[in-house]
């Protein structure tokens, strides 16, 4: 990767361009940062774009548990298509999955358990937008743990939508009192997902859970 910068408006202007072959043509981004505003830097650039590697998770080849819990995941999707609510928070993959029930049932009460928010307070069932999300997802990569989680601990989980062959997508779960929640997803395949913003996600989480007791 090559950078140069400049300035426009008082602002850094970084001009990023990952050269692939003999030049760098539809491969190049451009960021303006403010960090006297928002307090961005170049360090909240994906890692690619400083010269750094990429997930270590990307550049290995999926291990058999790894695949085991793919394998079922694909499994307990089909029954939840089917029909069948699913609620199981104890890993990663039962947290998506009980997202995608969730979704699918138009259960706002589980969908709170594992996506809490503020901003939900104004919803109810019928209210909610359930037809903006998807419950379409194939996992693609999902590191696993091999310990008793943590209160803090993440997980991201790189999926791919129909139609798609490569990752396209990030949902990152946190494990917060207890149990694993989504905070958010990417919207790109973007590995870099551990930004700063990471702690203010896990805290409304937190706050939201508390305020519904």
């Amino acid at each position: 990767p090559v950078m140069t910068t400049d300035s426009h408006e008082n602002r850094l202007a970084l001009n990023m361009r990952n050269y692939t072959g003999e030049n760098s043509l539809g491969n190049f981004k451009i960021a303006f940062l403010w960090p006297h505003k928002d307090r961005t830097t170049w360090q909240d650039l994906p890692a690619r774009y400083r010269g750094l590697p990429d997930d270590p998770l990307l550049q290995s080849e999926p291990t058999a548990q790894e695949i085991q819990i793919i394998e079922e995941y694909e499994k307990i999707l089909a029954e939840i298509k089917m029909g069948k609510t699913f609620n199981d928070i104890s890993t990663p993959a039962h947290a998506l999955l009980t997202r995608i029930s969730a979704i699918n049932n138009k259960n706002f009460e589980l969908f709170f358990k594992v996506n809490p928010g503020p901003e939900l307070k104004k919803f109810t069932s019928s209210s909610f937008p359930w037809e903006h999300l998807s419950i379409e997802f194939t996992i693609r990569r999902i590191p696993p743990l091999d310990r008793v989680p943590e209160e803090g601990d993440l997980c991201g989980i790189y999926v791919s939508y129909p139609g798609e062959k490569e990752i396209s997508d990030v949902h990152v779960f946190c494990y917060i009192r207890g149990g694993w929640r989504r905070l958010f997803n990417r919207g790109t395949a973007d590995p870099e997902w551990r930004t700063r913003n990471i702690e203010f996600y896990q805290q409304r989480a937190r706050k939201a859970l508390i305020d519904k007791q």
